[in-house]
């Protein structure tokens, strides 16, 4: 499939790049067919593509040339674009996504497209284009307004809705259209988010902690007593990224990470809940090591949100391959007054925990021969946007 900037399908082509349908969009998602000879745009390839065609004879230098005409793209409008536009095609209705023999259904927004009605399945609700509304209530509340109905806040220009629960603003540029000061700002807001949602969490555990050892004391003298709810609770890399996929979500940023040959996409689930599991499932310390993921950054250009990565695989202690720490302060250390951070670690058990870092106490945290970290070189590492924020 080719998309465009919705990721909308607009085109199906085979491995090889030949198209074989394209499809055009109204702001609300009816659709409109194209057969590849259609170089007129109507729908239909008749006397008036076979005009287009002769009238742009020529290769791509020529004046002549028109790339609608040039339908198998090889640069040249030439017999080839003559023999596919005689073969005649009927428009097919409005509404109609595709043509029996491809059968495509991905299309408005990526949505899943029902022949049978016309209509687009965003995940959890039906989308119908020309009514231009959902058909069933927004199951996440009042969050996009009042009308529950309304489809992506009745602007499908500045606004998609992956989800269909909740309309992402697309107005402003792209991570890779923005320029250096813009993409600064953006890493920076979302690695803050990451340390603020990481500090909520653990403050969650700590009167989690206080609170249980207050019940164990009296539960045998208090039949009554009720034990606190347990929250949250995951290892280290776990909770990096689970905080990342909910900041993610919070400042309608797409994310994807990469881990065993697949990239991982918010977009590819129900929800951001399901999104997550798959996450703590799939990746830990060891694929946020992974360049698609992070790349280095030197120790005292560290920031609140970065990584302190350990490559535990070849160490002597094979109780697990990697760890993980979130960076939550800078500080100086020591009479020398040194950079070292505060981190926020998650642990196999139990809630998370502070830790303080400066460089040689973090390259000696794992000590013994085979030890490697933290990576690389001794520098931490930090979220990749250019790859992940897509």
């Amino acid at each position: 499939h080719a998309t465009d900037a919705q990721f909308s399908s607009v085109a199906v082509l085979l491995d090889n790049g030949s198209l074989l349908e394209r499809v055009a969009y109204s702001p609300y998602g009816v659709a409109r067919h194209q057969w590849p000879a259609d170089a007129s745009g109507d729908g239909a390839v008749n006397s008036a593509d076979l005009s287009i065609v002769l009238s742009s004879y020529g290769s791509i230098t020529s004046s002549t040339y028109r790339s609608e005409a040039d339908f198998n793209r090889d640069g040249s409008v030439d017999a080839a674009d003559l023999a596919a536009v005689l073969s005649y095609a009927a428009a097919l209705p409005e509404g109609a996504l595709s043509s029996a023999g491809i059968a495509n259904r991905t299309g408005y927004c990526g949505y899943r497209f029902a022949p049978e009605t016309e209509m687009y399945l965003a995940r959890n609700r039906w989308n119908s284009p020309p009514l231009g509304r959902w058909l069933r209530r927004d199951p996440a509340g009042s969050v996009d307004g009042l009308n529950l109905y309304e489809i992506v806040r009745a602007s499908p220009v500045r606004y998609i809705d992956p989800l269909g629960m909740d309309a992402w603003d697309t107005s402003g540029p792209a991570y890779r259209d923005m320029n250096a000061e813009q993409r600064t700002a953006h890493r920076k807001k979302i690695k803050e988010c990451v340390v603020r949602k990481l500090k909520e969490l653990k403050a969650r555990q700590d009167t989690y902690a206080d609170d249980l050892a207050k019940y164990e004391a009296v539960r045998a003298t208090n039949p009554n007593a009720t034990a606190p709810t347990k929250p949250e609770m995951y290892d280290c890399a776990d909770s990096a990224m689970t905080m990342l996929a909910r900041c993610s979500k919070e400042h309608k940023s797409p994310l994807r990470l990469w881990a065993s040959g697949k990239w991982y996409s918010h977009r590819d689930y129900n929800s951001i809940e399901a999104f997550e599991e798959d996450l703590r499932r799939n990746l830990g310390a060891l694929n946020l090591m992974d360049h698609q993921n992070t790349r280095p950054q030197a120790w005292k250009d560290l920031e609140p949100g970065d990584l302190l990565l350990w490559d535990l695989r070849s160490h002597e202690d094979r109780s697990y391959g990697g760890h993980a720490a979130v960076v939550t302060e800078k500080k100086k250390c020591g009479e020398s007054g040194e950079p070292c951070w505060k981190v926020i670690e998650g642990r196999l058990t139990g809630g998370m925990q502070e830790g303080e870092y400066t460089q040689p106490g973090a390259k000696d945290r794992w000590p013994g021969p085979e030890r490697k970290g933290p990576l690389w070189e001794d520098r931490g590492r930090y979220w990749n946007w250019p790859e992940i924020g897509q």
